[in-house]
């Protein structure tokens, strides 16, 4: 394959990502890994900080790791938050080997999300396993 064919792990995962925000519903969509390293995040017609919302996400996800491990429940799938205003942020993750990533989408309400978060889960941990 040719340098200029070449597509980055980064620029998959990217794709990914704007995919999910072509879902109805779907406003913004953000990867990072468990160590709140900032991987890609799609945004459009947002003006959100991304470190400071990674930040935010690592530690929703650890506290809610800790609580699952205090009540003894099995590994949790999903954490999301309301607004006042009903939209959604949802926190779900992948673990990969010795890596967990973290995928981050804001739904709006009333709007479906799981199968299209399922399905880029399994999207990217392809790309990150290095299958296309």
């Amino acid at each position: 394959m040719s340098q200029q064919n070449r597509v980055s792990r980064w620029q998959i995962l990217r794709q990914i990502l704007d995919d999910l925000c072509q879902v109805e519903g779907i406003k913004a969509a953000f990867l990072a890994s468990d160590e709140a390293l900032h991987i890609a995040s799609v945004a459009p017609r947002l003006n959100l900080d991304e470190e400071e919302l990674v930040g935010f996400v690592v530690r929703t996800r650890q506290m809610a790791v800790s609580l699952q491990k205090q009540m003894r429940w099995s590994k949790l799938d999903e954490v999301s938050v309301e607004s006042a205003f009903r939209d959604r942020l949802v926190i779900r993750s992948v673990q990969i080997g010795d890596q967990a990533l973290i995928l981050t989408v804001l739904v709006a309400p009333r709007h479906p999300y799981r199968r299209s978060t399922t399905r880029a889960l399994r999207a990217i941990r392809r790309v990150w396993d290095g299958q296309r």
